[in-house]
């Protein structure tokens, strides 16, 4: 995941992917600051979302990428299927309108 070099080529399924790896993880340290389980522990409790967001993929990409996939599991459950390669999930056609070429990712 801290390898950004790849950002650029990576299809569109593994930057949703990330992006939802971060935000778990933000999600998760928000809930053990707040339960206290870091307590002893020797990670820092100040950080705030911003810094999660850093050691992953970088500011500016993760708020490009919320404004793409932030509401798509809530209003587009075909596109979400289709972002998570659920097995069910429909094709380029039903969810893009479009046929991507042999070997071509949509990016």
């Amino acid at each position: 995941m801290t390898d950004q070099s790849q950002i650029p080529k990576l299809a569109i399924q593994d930057c949703y992917t990330r992006y939802n790896a971060v935000t778990a993880a933000i999600a998760k340290y928000n809930l053990m600051v707040a339960d206290r389980s870091l307590d002893g522990t020797g990670v820092p409790t100040d950080f705030v979302d911003k810094d999660i967001i850093e050691i992953f993929l970088g500011k500016s990409l993760f708020y490009e990428w919320k404004k793409v996939f932030k509401g798509i599991s809530k209003y587009h459950s075909q596109m979400c299927c289709y972002l998570e390669c659920h097995p069910k999930a429909k094709g380029d056609i039903d969810v893009w309108g479009i046929k991507k070429k042999s070997g071509k990712i949509f990016t």
